[in-house]
């Protein structure tokens, strides 16, 4: 079984069927359909216990009354497959959309969620949504804070998307959805595929926006909810702040016309909460912070000499003139800091023969690195399964198991053949009253163990693994946390790492990023994904001024 599909639902015998027929129409995919009815009193339980005698893909359950994140987290309990999609029951689905999104995770391994295009259908009348309506795709909090560009009926989802950001909030009685996809959006990228697979229906009575026509107040819960958490960077949180003032003034406007004086001055005070230096919301609220982590690193000052001898160029030509002292250098771990090509491999092979499959070479399985050991051991499993003539296995069947050989052998072997890459410690040393950290998508104790081993270890203020509360790269957040912790700017900032997702890495963050050619990515990588200076010799770093 591949997709769980959860519908929850209420008193919507009148359009249940034809969103249930949408989900069995669905082709090239096996999946099981679970129906969460919510305490319906109208006809629904016959219909759908109809519908399960003639279709056994269908699973049937039955709970009062407690609302849609109550159902839709019944549903994520109960389903047995490792994708899993939502619809609500008043939407249909096009013909093949779950193989779109399917094929979707197969290519990308690495992307937690995904949500395809929309048509809208308001009052039986089709609709052209505006622009600022369309579906995003990659990091779009910021988006994700003012509108709602994800729909419940768009998305499909890893298991492990729950793991990392939770189930829905239950004590929401609408916009449950807009609080999941902001904690979502926050730590990492939602794919999309903008082909308008949802055939999304409006304008009918029962609707929850008819049910709760003042939908900001539960915005604004969601919104103090999110940054009172340690989740969001500094400039998140700067933009949830602000989006909180925007809607806190328009529900306040709203209640003064309705002459609702008390509730207009609630969230008159609560607006100065969250603008006080002293209010109970723990964040920074002046032009400082604003303009200090928040902005790019545009505004560099001073000279530097930075083509001596070739050593470092840009794909653009530039140069790293006009520019701050540079206070903090980030640096990836593996492929730029230490050459720990062949203890991961062998790590994998021998992950790979425990469970019967052939080994991989040495090149195709650093092509995997820099992601995490997840995605490392889903892409050679997915090699190896298509080396082998059986199509029956899937890879989520032995992935669990993989990541345990993989890292228990490679627990023991992490140093066998690992070395500093040649100028790596004469870099540290040179920088070393500057501060330096090391961010990586590599378990955090298996970098401080690698680090220490090879006598680096207290060059580092800080080191943040894969496996630790913040995203993964390409998300900024573990750079912005380091920023924050060290106290510097964008512009004081500057990222080494060997790959195209470290450079997207600093891009995001908004800092200046150096690529390393001896690494895992390789120079063809790095010149693609345009870093603002390649290094070929790590011993140049010295000679760049910064």
């Amino acid at each position: 079984m591949e997709v769980s599909i959860i519908i929850p639902t209420f008193n919507r015998e009148g359009c249940l069927f034809r969103a249930i027929s949408s989900v069995l129409a669905q082709e090239g995919v096996s999946f099981e359909l679970i129906v969460v009815d919510d305490g319906s009193t109208d006809g629904t339980k016959v219909l759908i216990e109809k519908m399960v005698l003639e279709n056994p893909a269908i699973r049937y359950f039955f709970q009062s009354n407690q609302g849609p994140s109550a159902a839709r987290n019944l549903g994520i309990k109960k389903a047995q497959a490792p994708l899993i999609a939502f619809l609500d029951s008043d939407d249909e689905w096009r013909p093949g959309k779950l193989k779109a999104q399917l094929d979707f995770f197969r290519e990308n391994p690495d992307v937690l969620i995904c949500q395809t295009e929309e048509i809208w259908i308001r009052s039986g009348v089709r609709v052209n949504p505006m622009d600022k309506h369309k579906k995003s795709g990659g990091y779009i909090f910021e988006k994700c804070l003012r509108l709602s560009i994800v729909s419940p009926s768009c998305v499909m989802m890893r298991r492990e998307f729950f793991d990392e950001v939770g189930f829905f909030d239950e004590t929401f009685p609408a916009c449950e959805d807009y609080d999941l996809w902001l904690r979502a959006s926050a730590r990492f990228p939602i794919g999309l595929i903008p082909t308008p697979f949802v055939i999304k229906y409006g304008g009918h009575a029962d609707q929850r926006s008819h049910q709760f026509p003042v939908m900001d107040q539960f915005r604004i819960k969601s919104l103090l909810k999110l940054i009172n958490t340690n989740h969001l960077t500094n400039v998140q949180k700067e933009a949830a702040t602000s989006e909180l003032i925007r809607r806190c003034k328009i529900v306040s406007l709203g209640a003064k016309k309705r002459g609702k004086i008390e509730e207009a001055e609630f969230y008159e005070r609560l607006i100065k909460t969250v603008i006080a230096p002293t209010g109970a919301i723990p964040i920074l609220w002046n032009k400082k912070s604003i303009n200090g982590i928040a902005r790019t690193a545009n505004g560099w000052t001073g000279r530097s000499n930075l083509h001596q001898k070739n050593e470092i160029a840009s794909p653009f030509g530039l140069a790293m003139t006009d520019r701050k002292t540079i206070q903090l250098l980030i640096y990836d771990l593996d492929g730029t800091l230490i050459d720990s090509r062949w203890d991961i491999a062998n790590s994998v092979n021998w992950a790979l023969k425990e469970m019967g499959f052939s080994e991989l070479p040495l090149a195709q399985i650093t092509s995997f690195v820099g992601s995490g050991v997840t995605h490392l051991m889903r892409s050679v499993l997915t090699v190896a399964l298509n080396q082998k003539a059986s199509r029956s296995d899937k890879v989520e069947d032995f992935l669990e198991r993989s990541v345990q050989l993989y890292q228990s052998r490679y627990r023991e072997h992490l140093l066998d053949e690992t070395k500093l890459y040649p100028g790596v410690q004469r870099a540290l040393e040179h920088f070393k009253n500057r501060k330096q950290a090391v961010i990586t998508n590599k378990p955090e104790i298996f970098s401080r163990q690698i680090l220490k081993g090879l006598g680096v270890d207290s060059y580092f203020f800080r080191l943040i693994g894969g496996d630790q509360e913040f995203a993964k790269k390409p998300s900024p957040e573990p750079v912005l946390e380091i920023m924050r912790s060290a106290q510097v700017e964008a512009g004081e900032t500057i990222f080494i790492g060997d790959s195209a997702i470290d450079i997207e890495t600093a891009r995001n963050a908004g800092i200046k990023v150096i690529a390393v050619t001896h690494g895992f990515g390789g120079r063809a990588e790095i010149e693609k994904a345009a870093p603002d200076f390649i290094l070929d010799d790590f011993s140049g770093l010295i000679k760049c001024h910064l």
